[in-house]
Protein backbone atom coordinates (compact mmCIF):
# COMPACT_ATOMS: atom_id res chain seq x y z
CA UNK A 1 0.00 0.00 0.00
CA UNK A 2 1.52 3.18 -1.07
CA UNK A 3 -0.27 5.47 1.42
CA UNK A 4 1.70 3.45 4.38
CA UNK A 5 4.51 2.00 3.31
CA UNK A 6 7.31 3.90 2.01
CA UNK A 7 11.32 3.97 2.31
CA UNK A 8 13.33 5.67 4.36
CA UNK A 9 17.10 6.26 5.69
CA UNK A 10 18.13 4.20 8.67
CA UNK A 11 19.51 7.58 10.40
CA UNK A 12 15.88 9.12 9.72
CA UNK A 13 14.49 6.43 11.59
CA UNK A 14 10.70 5.00 11.82
CA UNK A 15 8.48 4.69 14.24
CA UNK A 16 6.92 1.07 15.06
CA UNK A 17 4.15 0.22 17.34
CA UNK A 18 4.55 3.67 19.14
CA UNK A 19 8.22 3.58 19.85
CA UNK A 20 10.59 5.58 17.53
CA UNK A 21 14.05 3.18 16.19
CA UNK A 22 16.87 5.13 14.35
CA UNK A 23 20.50 3.55 14.04
CA UNK A 24 22.89 6.47 15.48
CA UNK A 25 26.97 5.71 15.93
CA UNK A 26 26.27 2.12 14.10
CA UNK A 27 23.61 1.39 17.02
CA UNK A 28 20.22 1.13 16.58
CA UNK A 29 18.74 3.31 19.42
CA UNK A 30 14.93 3.41 20.65
CA UNK A 31 12.90 6.13 22.44
CA UNK A 32 9.11 6.61 23.31
CA UNK A 33 8.03 10.05 21.31
CA UNK A 34 6.94 12.80 23.50
CA UNK A 35 3.04 12.35 22.42
CA UNK A 36 3.64 8.55 23.68
CA UNK A 37 4.85 10.18 27.10
CA UNK A 38 2.24 12.05 27.37
CA UNK A 39 -0.07 9.11 27.06
CA UNK A 40 1.63 7.63 29.68
CA UNK A 41 1.14 10.12 32.25
CA UNK A 42 -1.97 10.78 31.51
CA UNK A 43 -3.03 6.87 32.00
CA UNK A 44 -0.39 7.16 35.52
CA UNK A 45 -2.29 10.46 36.83
CA UNK A 46 -5.96 8.64 36.32
CA UNK A 47 -4.51 5.08 38.18
CA UNK A 48 -3.60 7.18 41.13
CA UNK A 49 -6.52 9.09 40.95
CA UNK A 50 -8.55 5.81 40.89
CA UNK A 51 -6.62 4.60 43.70
CA UNK A 52 -6.85 7.74 45.92
CA UNK A 53 -10.49 8.51 45.51
CA UNK A 54 -12.25 5.65 44.47
CA UNK A 55 -10.69 2.69 45.59
CA UNK A 56 -8.86 1.09 43.29
CA UNK A 57 -7.67 -2.32 44.26
CA UNK A 58 -3.54 -2.08 45.09
CA UNK A 59 -3.22 -5.23 42.32
CA UNK A 60 -5.06 -4.14 39.70
CA UNK A 61 -3.00 -0.33 40.21
CA UNK A 62 0.27 -1.72 39.69
CA UNK A 63 -0.85 -4.39 37.26
CA UNK A 64 -2.13 -0.93 34.95
CA UNK A 65 1.77 0.25 36.24
CA UNK A 66 3.82 -3.03 35.05
CA UNK A 67 2.25 -2.69 32.03
CA UNK A 68 3.89 0.56 30.92
CA UNK A 69 7.25 -1.12 31.82
CA UNK A 70 6.95 -4.05 29.12
CA UNK A 71 4.94 -2.72 26.54
CA UNK A 72 6.92 0.59 26.26
CA UNK A 73 9.83 -0.63 28.04
CA UNK A 74 9.88 2.32 30.01
CA UNK A 75 12.43 2.35 32.91
CA UNK A 76 11.06 2.35 36.90
CA UNK A 77 12.13 5.10 37.91
CA UNK A 78 10.48 7.26 35.32
CA UNK A 79 7.67 5.18 36.21
CA UNK A 80 8.30 5.81 39.81
CA UNK A 81 9.17 9.52 39.50
CA UNK A 82 5.36 10.13 37.59
CA UNK A 83 3.67 8.24 40.62
CA UNK A 84 5.37 10.30 43.46
CA UNK A 85 4.45 13.50 41.68
CA UNK A 86 0.98 12.55 41.29
CA UNK A 87 0.90 11.22 44.85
Amino acid sequence: NKKKSKIVNSREGITFLGIHYKVKNKKIVSYLPRKKKQEINKKIKKNVFLFQKHGKSIERFFGGIECYLHSYKVSKKYIQRKIDEKI
